[in-house]
């Protein structure tokens, strides 16, 4: 028992704890996953539990492997038996064990999502269910949202609209499920969904189990969806020795399915819980905890608890604003550069941001500032392929014998011009290894060819011949902007992703807005040159292991990791927290978690940034600092370059309509219910929840019966009912 000693008195009396139910309250750096091995560790050691005794999950194969080496290490290797794993890990083994529950034999495959997705779209195919109208992914997501629930197919189609999205999944999900039973192989949502099933409805199964474990041990428990919750509920019915480890503030997974108040409420599922907080935090300096805890505390939905540390006061938390998305990134690239001359080293660093586009931006500074980076949880900006597949547009219209770049533009977006054409003109190139955009040509000259595909390859050709005509007057800009609209990408990916199709566009318009900035940049901007700029960055050489990189990442991605300094970028209302928060008061909740869970990944020092004007999606917006910054009390920031830095109203932020959009919290409703008359008055900046930013230029009427006519950037002039437009001063 002397790895005791290794423990502070909290963690201690956690391992220790006997039967019954525990709730471990870890905090952010609190040492939880050596708490919970050496939990494990104690009642094989000494608290006369079998490892087969022993039931314990997590949400990733990398956390699991580490909570089993550190329980070996103390048990020198007793661990045979137990059941340490992910929760689909242990749901796999848990139906393989008990096969006839599902209909068929142990040895069932498990498909991934992109081939979960092509049934769905061969079930879609048989149901005349156009892919073109309903994303086969989409609809792939709102059946794992289903499973996460544990409606089945049946649920769902006795409840479920009968037309417009869901009334096409009502008829999708069982066909789809019977696919999936048919050949034997389950998806990941029903290693899930099936064992809470077979636990819920076989009792004799459920008895042999509940007898076979005798402690429940879960790992990050704010983080269940409702099918996990249910199954460590069930499997640990007669014994009642569930011990789960959480932290409340650390909840930013509610798109995935995560409930809050599975962990909020354990206390209402065990009234006799006992509770142990582990404050004492291993990895952050006090004033990057303190300015963390100021923020998180807001949120009322919370266990109150407060992170200290033994590791001193250290430096103050450092904020800038900066003029623009671009100064922000060069200020962040020089601020590296320089400590590293100081003595660290590039790896020491991190840049979080709200979303994968904000990128960008930072890249590019990184380039200009040879600064090493990588990109983590997704492919560099370059490497998306709607903006590829824009790049190879251009590649193939400023060089036609680019046969790579063309064969993958030829049929994106579908044209009609398939497998079989595309292999008659690679014939047709062997013998003289002939360009393909010649060997196109000439298929228009053989006999053997239809007149449908020889129509579409001609309507190609002289599609291509006109973008070869018009980059001869046309800027890098207008040509890309041409191509777009001409061959209709932006609706072949609205048709085609649905509700998804929104963050590519955003993508290709954040490749536009590079492409201006290169024309901006250059005396004579030539097409040729801008391809070359982008080679450079999509064909940088790749990062070498043990090769020093900034880490650049989403915040979501960050959970779990630290750094010794951190960046925490685009602080501004409309990013963090995100415009889809402002009329929900949980998602605001869960933005203020997403923030505290970036500034905690934090060791030694703290930036946080933002821009007074920011490009994104090819828009100019002009956005007010965060609120979250607001909460933040400033004896705990230095506040850098005060001319920028310094708290302004949103009014002084205020751009011309034409070329802006904001973001900002709804003006409070007068006690009448109906909102302020002077919000409406001409030249009144305000935001609708759709159409986004426009200025009002009339108003009519008083009370109930007002209306307005409001002129709006993206769908022009608009005449609404005050009470009912939900428009926000800004």
């Amino acid at each position: 028992m002397k790895f005791l000693n290794d423990l502070n008195p909290q963690q201690k009396e956690a391992v220790l704890h006997g039967d019954g139910p525990l709730l471990i309250l870890a905090g952010a750096g609190s040492g939880k996953t050596k708490t919970l091995a050496y939990r494990i560790a104690r009642l094989i050691h000494d608290g006369g539990v079998a490892p087969g005794e022993i039931f314990a999950v997590t949400f990733t194969n990398k956390a699991a492997k580490e909570m089993r080496h550190r329980v070996e290490a103390v048990v020198k290797g007793r661990t045979k038996g137990m059941w340490l794993a992910t929760f689909h890990s242990v749901c796999a083994r848990l139906l393989r064990e008990n096969p006839g529950a599902l209909g068929f034999g142990k040895n069932f495959n498990i498909i991934d999502d992109s081939d979960s997705v092509g049934i769905i779209k061969s079930c879609m195919k048989d149901l005349n269910i156009s892919d073109r109208l309903f994303s086969p992914r989409a609809v792939a997501g709102r059946i794992s949202s289903l499973k996460n629930v544990i409606t089945t197919p049946d649920d769902f189609a006795a409840t479920a609209q009968p037309f417009g999205f869901d009334g096409k999944v009502a008829k999708i999900y069982p066909m789809y499920q019977e696919r999936l039973m048919a050949s034997e192989v389950l998806d990941f949502d029903d290693l899930l969904m099936q064992s809470v099933i077979l636990l819920q409805k076989n009792r004799k199964v459920l008895l042999k189990y509940q007898d076979a474990f005798k402690h429940i041990l879960v790992d990050e428990y704010q983080d269940t969806n409702k099918a996990q919750y249910l199954l460590v509920k069930l499997l640990s019915g007669k014994h009642r020795n569930i011990c789960v480890v959480g932290d409340d503030d650390q909840s930013i997974y509610r798109f995935r399915g995560a409930d809050l108040r599975n962990i909020l409420e354990f206390e209402k599922d065990f009234p006799d819980a006992k509770v142990v907080k582990l404050e004492q935090n291993y990895r952050s300096t006090q004033n990057i905890l303190d300015s963390a805890w100021s923020l998180v505390c807001n949120n009322p939905g919370r266990k109150p608890k407060k992170l200290w540390t033994d590791l001193g006061k250290g430096e103050k938390v450092e904020y800038m604003r900066t003029s623009d998305e671009e100064s922000e990134a060069l200020q962040i690239a020089r601020e590296i550069k320089k400590s590293v001359k100081d003595g660290m080293t590039y790896s020491d660093f991190a840049v979080l941001y709200r979303t994968n586009t904000q990128s960008r931006t930072v890249e590019e500074a990184f380039r200009r500032e040879a600064v090493p980076y990588v990109v983590m949880g997704g492919m560099k900006f370059y490497d998306r392929k709607e903006v590829k597949d824009v790049i190879n547009y251009l590649k193939a219209i400023s060089n036609p014998k680019d046969s790579v770049s063309l064969k993958k533009i030829v049929n994106t977006p579908p044209r009609g011009i398939g497998e079989a054409t595309m292999k008659k003109a690679a014939q047709l190139a062997q013998p003289d290894n002939v360009q393909l955009i010649d060997c196109l040509a000439k298929l228009l000259d053989d006999d053997s060819l239809s007149t449908g595909p020889k129509k579409r390859i001609s309507e190609f050709l002289a599609l291509f011949e006109g973008f070869r005509e018009a980059k001869k007057s046309l800027t890098p800009h207008k040509l890309a902007s041409k191509v777009l609209a001409e061959v209709g990408y932006f609706e072949y990916l609205r048709e085609s992703l649905g509700s998804e199709a929104q963050g590519r566009i955003d993508n290709i318009k954040e490749l536009l807005a590079s492409i201006e900035d290169f024309e901006k940049d250059s005396e004579k901007p030539l097409l040729e040159d801008y391809l070359a700029q982008v080679a450079l960055i999509t064909d940088w050489d790749k990062t070498k292991e043990n090769v020093p990189t900034v880490t650049m990442m989403t915040l979501h991605l960050s959970k779990g990791l630290e750094f010794p300094v951190v960046f925490v970028t685009g602080l501004e209302e409309g990013l963090i927290p995100h415009a889809h928060s402002n009329s929900d008061d949980s998602e605001l909740e869960e933005e203020r978690r997403l923030l505290y869970v970036g500034m905690t990944r934090a060791r030694k020092k703290l930036y946080l940034t933002n821009a007074s004007t920011r490009k994104l999606a090819g828009l100019t917006q002009s956005n007010p600092p965060s609120r979250f910054i607001e909460e933040l009390p400033d004896k705990m920031l230095i506040r850098r370059k005060p001319e920028l830095a310094k708290r302004q109203s949103a009014a002084d932020y205020k751009a011309d309509a034409s070329n802006s959009v904001r973001y900002c919290r709804p003006v409070a409703a007068s006690a009448g219910g109906s909102a302020p008359v002077g919000m409406y008055k001409c030249g009144c900046l305000v935001s609708h929840p759709i159409w986004g930013s426009g200025v009002i230029e009339k108003s009519e009427g008083r009370g109930e019966e007002m209306k307005v006519t409001v002129l709006f950037k993206s769908v022009g002039k608009k005449k609404l009912m005050a009470k009912m437009a939900n428009l926000v001063r800004v």
